[in-house]
């Protein structure tokens, strides 16, 4: 399976509210979950037909960190909760997931470094940052922002053969 991901940090007044994840699943997998939960193939997914998806598609990766690992200086994302699921095909005919990740990071005039790898280290599925339009920020406005993506290899899975990319964050306060 393979997953490009989409990253939307977004900001409070205090700082970072948490993170908006996006997924876009490969064809072989949009196809199956089609198969087993658009009831009436309309490629548009119902309330009813997204709750079966959470449920039996994607709450189960809470066993898995929802592939999603956050730290920063003085703290980790647990990898237990996220909100506001939903799943739907895009005009390529893909599927996307998309959720919030709360992840209350406090942010002051000093640039913090705040560090995101989505990936399952069982490697049977590959997830990926998107290749166009991998990260963006919303509600920003009184903050710094910029990201860099790059291989890190201070942490390897599926027998120490792959490295995850790592997206890291410089966040500070633009007035204080």
């Amino acid at each position: 399976m393979f997953i490009d991901t989409r990253v939307v940090t977004v900001f409070d007044a205090k700082g970072i509210a948490g993170f908006r994840i996006e997924w876009v699943f490969d064809d072989m997998f949009t196809a199956m979950i089609i198969e087993d939960f658009d009831a009436d193939y309309d490629l548009l997914f119902s309330s009813s037909e997204i709750k079966d998806i959470e449920g039996n598609a994607f709450s189960n990766l809470r066993n898995f960190h929802y592939f999603s690992y956050v730290s920063w200086d003085g703290g980790e994302y647990d990898g237990k909760r996220v909100s506001d699921f939903s799943a739907s095909i895009q005009s390529e005919g893909l599927l996307v997931y998309r959720f919030f990740i709360p992840c209350r990071i406090t942010v002051g005039k000093e640039n913090k470094t705040v560090k995101i790898w989505i990936y399952d280290d069982s490697y049977y599925c590959d997830v990926g940052f998107a290749i166009e339009r991998p990260v963006a920020f919303e509600n920003d406005e009184g903050f710094r922002a910029s990201y860099e993506i790059g291989q890190d290899k201070d942490i390897t899975y599926y027998y120490g053969q792959i490295s995850p990319q790592v997206l890291k964050l410089t966040v500070g306060m633009k007035n204080g």
